[in-house]
């Protein structure tokens, strides 16, 4: 089990999102050791049904699965599933980014299949920060974990001072 989802082991976990976004993170926590109790969603078309063989409940349901819970918010309104859930006095959830964890599953391949050019394009690069950042792309694709991506950041080196950049 990962270490970070290792403190998660002994809640009642739920995962916010019965859509592509929920089975990818279903998948991933249940192959990192961790049982899902329920999915939750907005659709109350899907209310009673299953995914994976596991219920799909109204958010109005989550009361009775306190005080123990913990939700992972799959779906990619994640910022207004969020929201209600603040609304609804609950604080203890996760986001999980599914755009990366779909991609990191893409990336892994692409790594693997490619490690003989990943390894040459190494040895091209002339310096120790161009490899650096090589490397820590190649760990922020493999781990989804965008320390490695706030480490390399540094904008004067792709772009004059003079150029202003807007966000």
């Amino acid at each position: 089990m990962s270490t970070a989802l290792n403190k998660f082991k002994n809640n009642t976990l739920v995962i916010f999102g019965a859509s592509k976004c929920g089975e990818y993170v279903f998948n991933y926590l249940k192959d990192n050791g961790l049982n899902i109790s329920y999915f939750i969603d907005n659709d109350s078309n899907k209310w009673g049904k299953a995914l994976f063989g596991i219920k799909i409940i109204s958010p109005d349901n989550l009361i009775n699965l306190m005080p123990n819970l913990h939700i992972f918010i799959a779906s990619n309104f994640f910022s207004e599933i969020k929201n209600q859930l603040d609304l609804m006095g609950f604080n203890d959830y996760s986001i999980i980014y599914c755009h990366g964890l779909i991609n990191n599953l893409y990336d892994k391949k692409i790594i693997i299949n490619n490690i003989e050019k990943i390894n040459l394009l190494r040895e091209i690069l002339t310096d120790d920060q161009s490899r650096k950042t090589l490397n820590n792309i190649i760990k922020f694709r493999c781990e989804i974990d965008d320390s490695n991506l706030k480490e390399i950041l540094d904008l004067d080196q792709y772009f004059p001072s003079e150029i202003e950049l807007v966000s």
